[in-house]
């Protein structure tokens, strides 16, 4: 389980994010209903919640907000389609048309459309600060990638992990809760207390997903083969034990095929039993987003609720 498929959005709240996805794609181009298609199946409730949620938290209405989430997906899917880090579940079982355009060169384009269609969809709705939020956000994006492909897979050390997930994946739940703010009418010292809140929730939604990741044998080798730094192999490889044994890992790891690796790496991080190790991690930073919480006299509940362990490794 992925902790972004929780919590659920209420019916009408996923309905109205679904229509507005659908509805800023013009659909008679070739390719792009089934690209809309995929974006519905990778559509993550609490990306899109955190937006609503935090609006209401303040009292604010939700009114056209909903556009603000369905462009947070536009611009997830867009960055994996220029990363090509993944094909969507959906798209490996019906979607055949896509999986074949996961990883060519078509696949650039149509993330480049899903950006441009973002900004004119935030255009038309008018709130300058809301699009100067999603401008640095696409800028954040970019630059985690650029982080990302720029070491070696190897070489990325927790310390190096975090910033790059800041930027590449963390900063779209820290903008969503920000939009939220935002449309709420908070100050901008509240905005950028939600921001931090939505950062340190990003950071360790990634870390529960790159955990998930490094324990399924299919997903780690697919990860590996994208040249994704995955959080358990970068605290194997630079935290675990003592520096003698973890030169050993790295030692033994450079004489293996790329194809032995993932069994290699699989069989290593259960041995080493990381489970509390990866918690503890992850516990670091629910608290600094329940620290920021902390600051807001408004109630909070929900935000607060989704800062836990127990709903971070909750199944549906």
């Amino acid at each position: 389980m992925r902790f972004d498929s929780m919590p659920p959005l209420p019916e009408d709240d996923h309905r109205l994010v679904q229509e507005a996805i659908a509805a800023n794609v013009d659909q008679t181009l070739s390719m792009l209903p089934a690209v809309v298609e995929v974006v519905l199946a990778r559509h993550l409730p609490l990306r899109s919640a955190l937006v609503l949620e935090t609006c209401r938290s303040l009292g604010g209405a939700t009114q056209d907000l909903h556009t603000v989430a369905a462009v947070l997906e536009y611009l997830n899917v867009a960055a994996l389609l220029h990363r090509n880090l993944e094909i969507a579940e959906n798209a490996r079982r019906q979607q055949h048309e896509v999986q074949q355009l996961w990883g060519s060169e078509a696949s650039v384009l149509l993330g480049d459309y899903l950006l441009s269609i973002s900004f004119q969809t935030l255009t038309r709705l008018g709130n300058l600060d809301i699009l100067e939020t999603i401008a640095l956000l696409t800028k954040n994006i970019a630059r985690g990638q650029i982080l990302e492909i720029s070491g070696d897979l190897w070489s990325v050390t927790p310390q190096q992990w975090e910033p790059m997930i800041r930027q590449k994946r963390a900063s779209l739940f820290a903008s969503g809760a920000k939009c939220g703010a935002i449309w709420s009418g908070a100050n901008s010292a509240l905005q950028t207390t939600l921001y931090d809140y939505g950062l340190n929730l990003g950071v360790a939604v990634q870390a529960e997903e790159d955990w998930q990741t490094g324990r399924d044998p299919e997903a780690l080798s697919t990860a590996l083969g994208a040249g994704r730094p995955l959080l358990p192999i970068c605290l194997l490889l630079h935290e675990q034990g003592t520096p003698a044994t973890r030169e050993q890992l790295r030692r033994e790891l450079d004489t293996l095929s790329e194809a032995e690796k993932p069994a290699w790496l699989l069989e290593r991080i259960t041995a080493n039993e990381m489970t509390e190790r990866m918690e503890t991690w992850m516990q670091v930073q629910l608290d600094a987003a329940c620290a920021a919480l902390d600051e807001i006299s408004a109630p909070l509940a929900s935000l607060r609720h989704w800062a836990t362990l127990d709903t971070l490794n909750a199944t549906p």
